[in-house]
């Protein structure tokens, strides 16, 4: 996260970081080691009573904490670029692979990042771009790459997801099988990894520990990456069908017919709610706990094509007009509508209230709500760092509101938006030299996916679960 002091009056803003440099050159943060916020905060007050003097009204001084969000690009020549989300600037760039290998995907956490370029992964720093390992891939990648804070995931032509350890450099890639051609990015969840295939195969295995949990079985066809929703993994067919199994169970909670063919991905917004993109550019709203339309929400709204992003009370959508069309996120109700062009290419954004669209010769656009200055945390997946925390109570800050945590209103009083199993082929590859080989793990008892699988009756006539647990 990155910390400073923001100077306000009506409509004046103006910032102080600790980075800042003092009139002698000096950065702030190094006028008190032990307070590395002591510097900024005398220079944001000494600033704020000169412009008292001049007769500046209503001068406030708060302490802001925002995250540090980057944006990655990998271009077809394996050209590598982080960009900071919030100022465009770059942070660094360099080159993966060779011109001749072809570009497959990219992921990234906090601490890695991962290129997929021909049969090759390339490991690197998040922070700095440096290398720090590369394999190649045992079978051809798909094109889904995902990762958790220890695995990377790369699908594969085969259906097979291969896992790389992130950490450990000396242990072995893993994979498990299934029947199928897997070609998007899996659904990472604190628990699971997911990936669907185009024989109806919707697999699940756990996100951190080499271990399969059980498959969904359909006669349906998945043409597009499903979704972890609220405890829930939902995926979505081309024959227009949802489904919705517990992530903890591995049981089918329900089904819904959409009645029109689907081959995008399922949008989150927040706990409950799972928005659906048919190819027919029809946008459904989904109670994820019910299985039925999102209430207060029509059935669907027309026109839609892409989910770009959120803020607090609107949520942001490409439409087949070439708007950035804005839905009330209680009603569905259309609040605005923006032309940005019809080739555009959405950046999704699940963290911020920044919405990001790319154009066709790569330039990338941030937009934002007017009233929103600093960026608003939409999603619950960021944690401020230990260094902002420190930060904040060396600076006596104790009692200060952030209007940027999740939930907090505009500052600005005009803003209009604050406010039964199957037997069939063994999906996990058993290798005498693989230490992830079954029976190798141990069981732990606090571990809630140990022990069978009781959901055997909660099942539809046309879907089937395999699991590969022992029955207690």
């Amino acid at each position: 996260a990155i910390s400073y002091f923001e100077i306000r009056s009506p409509g004046f803003r103006e910032t102080v970081g600790f980075d800042d440099l003092n009139p002698r050159g000096i950065p702030f943060r190094e006028l008190h080691p032990d307070n590395p916020a002591q510097g900024a905060r005398e220079w944001a007050e000494l600033k704020a009573e000169i412009y008292r003097n001049e007769g500046r009204q209503d001068v406030t001084i708060e302490l802001v904490t925002v995250p540090q969000t980057t944006l990655y690009a990998l271009t077809t020549s394996g050209g590598l670029q982080a960009i900071d989300a919030e100022t465009g600037q770059t942070r660094w760039k360099t080159r993966v692979g060779t011109a001749l290998e072809p570009t497959i995907g990219l992921a990234a956490n906090n601490t890695h990042l991962i290129a997929v370029r021909g049969s090759r992964v390339y490991c690197l720093d998040s922070m700095t771009g440096d290398e720090i390992w590369s394999r190649y891939s045992h079978y051809a990648p798909g094109g889904g790459v995902a990762m958790s804070d220890d695995f990377a995931y790369v699908t594969s032509v085969e259906g097979r997801l291969q896992m790389f350890p992130l950490n450990e450099t000396g242990l072995p890639e893993a994979f498990f099988s299934s029947t199928g051609a897997a070609t998007f990015d899996p659904a990472v969840s604190a628990r699971t990894v997911s990936w669907p295939t185009t024989r109806g195969f919707f697999n699940v295995a756990r996100s951190n520990i080499v271990s399969l949990r059980y498959r969904l079985e359909t006669s349906d066809v998945f043409e597009s990456p499903g979704a972890a929703v609220g405890g829930m993994l939902i995926a979505n067919s081309v024959y227009g069908k949802v489904y919705a199994m517990d992530e903890d169970r591995g049981t089918l909670a329900w089904e819904f017919a959409v009645g029109e063919p689907m081959a995008k991905k399922p949008v989150a917004i927040g706990d409950n709610a799972v928005m659906l993109i048919s190819i027919r550019n029809n946008l459904i709203p989904l109670d994820v706990n019910k299985g039925t339309i999102l209430d207060g929400w029509p059935k669907r709204i027309s026109g839609i094509t892409n989910y770009v992003g959120a803020s607090q009370n609107v949520l942001y959508f490409l439409d087949n007009a070439g708007n950035l069309v804005g839905l009330n996120r209680a009603s569905g109700a259309t609040v605005s509508r923006t032309s940005v062009g019809l080739n555009v290419l959405p950046i999704p954004n699940h963290v911020t209230d920044r919405l990001y669209i790319a154009q066709p010769d790569g330039a990338v656009y941030c937009m934002r709500e007017l009233g929103n200055v600093n960026p608003v945390i939409i999603g619950d997946e960021f944690e401020v760092g230990n260094a902002a925390e420190e930060e904040t109570r060396e600076g006596d800050t104790e009692g200060e509101a952030n209007p940027f945590a999740p939930g907090a209103k505009s500052a600005d009083p005009d803003d209009p938006f604050a406010g039964p199993a199957k037997q069939g082929e063994e999906t996990r590859t058993a290798d005498p030299d693989d230490p992830f080989a079954g029976g190798g793990a141990k069981k732990d008892p606090d571990d809630p996916f140990g022990g069978g699988d009781d959901g055997g009756d909660d099942k539809s006539s046309d879907c089937l679960l395999y699991t590969s647990d022992a029955a207690d």
